[in-house]
């Protein structure tokens, strides 16, 4: 026998008080115009919550569907104290799916659950073992499978594809055991051990990847590199770009250390927001303000939780020196910050940097930048150019090259019509990835893998 399956069920908003129990709704008698073609869908992740940059994806989609009267439900191996009601007709705890190891009877309480719920769509998220995969894939009738890989975790062990040279070019192999062995890959859990079974197990997933309808990734960069890895299953791979949270490009009134842009009274407002570790560049930027001059003042703002103390030392050290090198700068440190003080942030930002060292799969602050009107900077690598066109929505600048980015930071902070312009555009372009609009895509995908059928 499988684990057990704890249910955390709600009824749809509006139809009455939460219950306990499982209790799906009744679908809808008749589709509303433009109504997706499925009626029902089955969120399964890691999580569930208010956690990160999937979970806050799952909440905003179960929104969206539910306004267009799709039935979605979550299935997740842990949840935080705050649960997200939005669109979700029910929430159910499988403790295996956080298990990075797996656990015995996961993959058939899973399918079990499915068989009650019965979704005609299974949407996969941050998933670790391949039986999930397999168990769904071998139902009767069978729903469609789509797979949303997020992350590098099923092409990287370290999973940040990231060696001390620069990105990695590498497929997921023999030869990366021995890379991580040598030190040539940075870790983002330097606590993790690797070896034939890890490897053994990414490779599995991998595999199972191609038992789903469609694998769908964030950003070309994700689409290139999971095509490479799927080579058999390369026409599986689908582009479907994260939505940006679309707002007011204003801070709200008396929003936490934030005023109206350009008016701080320290002049430009440069701002920086992520985790605070050495793959997300913060360094870079710190000694290229450093070393500017003749922006007038300027003040860097950096949000984000502090997640290798040794680098956030140096980061430290760095602001010192370089406001002692530069007088017209000034540093401060606003820690962590909620989704809506990151939005005032931006709103109050003359330009916003993502100078990240590691491809990352899409940089999803790049297009919340872009929604509330600021001119932004990210590095050319990974996905980040998915919202960033050179010289069109903002400036790609070369990840780690302190002299490119003071030249781009350069720019930006003098050349105010260039900027006024790279941040029009941006917010042009942040517009078409709204909520409807990648709705409108995931429905057009599910058509598709429906005529394949």
């Amino acid at each position: 026998m499988g684990p057990a399956v704890l249910v955390a069920a709600r009824r749809p908003e509006g139809r009455g008080a939460p219950v306990t129990g499982l209790c799906p709704p009744t679908p809808p008698s008749s589709a509303p115009a433009g109504a997706p073609a499925f009626r029902s869908l089955l969120h399964v992740n890691e999580k569930g919550g208010r956690f990160g940059g999937t979970e806050e994806y799952l909440a905003v989609l179960g929104a969206e569907l539910g306004r267009r009267q799709v039935t979605s439900h979550l299935v997740c191996g842990s949840h935080g104290s705050d649960l997200p009601d939005d669109g979700l007709a029910s929430t159910h705890l499988l403790d295996g799916l956080a298990r990075r190891e797996g656990a015995p009877g996961t993959a058939e309480a899973l399918a079990g659950l499915v068989r009650r719920l019965g979704p005609e769509v299974v949407y996969l998220h941050n998933v670790f073992d391949a039986r999930l995969v397999e168990a769904l894939d071998e139902l009767r009738p069978r729903p469609v499978l789509l797979w949303y890989v997020h992350d590098h975790y099923v092409t990287c062990l370290t999973e940040l594809r990231l060696r001390r040279e620069g990105a990695c070019t590498s497929l997921l192999g023999q030869a990366c055991l021995g890379a991580v062995a040598a030190g040539e890959c940075v870790r983002r859990h330097e606590e993790r051990d690797f070896g034939l079974a890890e490897l053994a197990a990414r490779e599995a997933l991998l595999g199972a990847a191609g038992r789903a309808d469609a694998v769908v990734v964030v950003s070309r960069y994700m689409r290139d590199l999971l095509q490479a890895h799927l080579a058999a299953s390369a026409d599986r791979v689908h582009l479907l770009p994260r939505p940006i949270r679309l707002g007011p490009s204003a801070a709200r009134p008396g929003a936490r250390g934030v005023g109206a842009r350009g008016g701080s009274g320290r002049g430009r407002v440069v701002a920086f927001a992520g985790r605070i570790t050495p793959e997300k560049g913060l360094d870079v930027v710190l000694e290229a303000l450093g070393s500017m001059v003749g922006t007038g003042p300027v003040e860097l703002r950096i949000a984000g939780v502090v997640e290798h103390e040794a680098h956030w030392e140096r980061c430290c050290a760095l602001a010192r020196a370089a406001q002692a090198a530069n007088h017209d700068l000034q540093v401060r440190y606003l820690g962590h910050l909620s989704y809506a003080e990151a939005d005032d942030l931006f709103a109050l930002a003359d330009v916003v940097v993502v100078p990240s060292r590691w491809p990352e799969p899409l940089g999803a602050v790049v297009g919340e930048a872009l929604a509330r009107g600021a001119a932004v900077a990210a590095s050319r690598v990974g996905g980040l150019d998915t919202f960033v066109e050179h010289e069109q929505s903002g400036l790609l600048v070369e990840p780690g090259d302190v002299a490119a980015w003071a030249a781009a930071l350069h720019r930006l902070l003098t050349d105010r019509p260039l900027a006024r312009r790279l941040a029009e555009q941006g917010a042009q372009l942040a517009a078409r990835h709204s909520i409807e609009a990648h709705v409108d895509a995931l429905d057009d995908l599910v058509r598709r893998i429906g005529r394949l059928g």
